[in-house]
């Protein structure tokens, strides 16, 4: 009996030991969990309204406090936030851990970076003329953007702030321009049926005869052109005074002397649009012959 008191006695020595030095090691390993906070973003830069998802990556932690910097906190181990303005903002995440009662704070200035959105618009001078070489000018009025691509309806674009282009053929023609910014956010305007390019008359001049001896040769000259509204002719007699010129399609003029004249035809149709022929020494009156 005095040898199994004896050991009784020791193991419950040794039980006692056990357990403090168990409550001690967990004690100690509770305090040795100290967390440390990390996270990543999905995206860092954008335009303004920008959504984040926020990827928490802390070790050691069961508790988070996040600070968007955009007035927005959280509780959560991975949340989401939206940046409403520009600027650059900068997050905090505090990381916790209940068992040791440690904390570790993880701050990176400025890690989300927004601009505002980008308007596109332009004006263009001037939006009406004539086919063959209307020259249009276009004027950039976007905010917020810093590239640029223009399509000007003709099958062709620019890349240029303010370009200047030219339209040949004659149609209606939608112009669009696409604004970007540095992040590679757009806005894009169409304006339908901007630029109004008319068809383009021919000057083109005919005559019974170029050339005769006879001073009193009537010459009657026309325009085989169609879709001409008016007429400017200058038979190229200055001499002849007022009947040197005429706004007939179809006029007539006498040269009384010998020489050669210049003839020039302008004619304009109804959309405004004219056209410009010179012939020099188009028409020939010779000596007349005496027998």
């Amino acid at each position: 009996m005095g040898n199994s008191t004896s050991h009784f006695t020791f193991y419950k020595g040794l039980s006692k030991q056990l357990f403090v030095i168990g409550l001690l090691f967990i004690t100690t390993v509770a305090k040795a969990q100290i967390p440390i906070a990390s996270f990543s973003a999905d995206s860092t830069q954008g335009c303004a309204p920008l959504t984040v998802h926020f990827t928490n990556s802390s070790i050691l932690a069961t508790n988070y406090f996040w600070d968007f910097g955009n007035g927005n906190t959280s509780v959560l181990p991975n949340p989401t936030t939206v940046y409403l303005t520009p600027g650059n903002f900068t997050v905090r995440l505090i990381a916790y851990n209940s068992a040791s009662n440690k904390s570790d704070t993880l701050t990176i200035s400025n890690y989300i970076q927004t601009v505002a959105f980008p308007t596109a618009n332009f004006s263009a001078s001037p939006l009406t003329g004539c086919a063959n070489g209307l020259t249009v000018s276009f004027t950039n009025l976007s905010t917020n953007a810093s590239s640029y691509v223009w399509d000007f309806g003709d099958g062709t674009a620019s890349t240029q702030i303010n370009p200047t282009h030219i339209y040949n053929n004659p149609g209606l023609y939608t112009v669009k321009l696409i604004a970007y910014t540095a992040y590679g956010c757009n806005h894009v305007i169409t304006k339908p049926s901007y630029i109004t390019v008319s068809p383009k008359p021919v000057a083109a001049i005919n005559v019974n005869q170029t050339s005769t001896c006879n001073p009193a040769q009537v010459f009657s000259f026309s325009c085989p052109s169609s879709g001409i509204s008016t007429y400017q002719w200058n038979f190229g007699q200055p001499s002849s005074g007022a009947n040197n010129t005429s706004a007939s399609a179809t006029p007539t003029h006498v040269y009384n002397s010998p020489g050669s004249y210049t003839v020039s035809l302008i004619v304009t149709n109804q959309y405004g649009c004219s056209d410009t022929i010179v012939l020099p020494n188009y028409i020939t009156i010779g000596n007349t012959l005496v027998p």
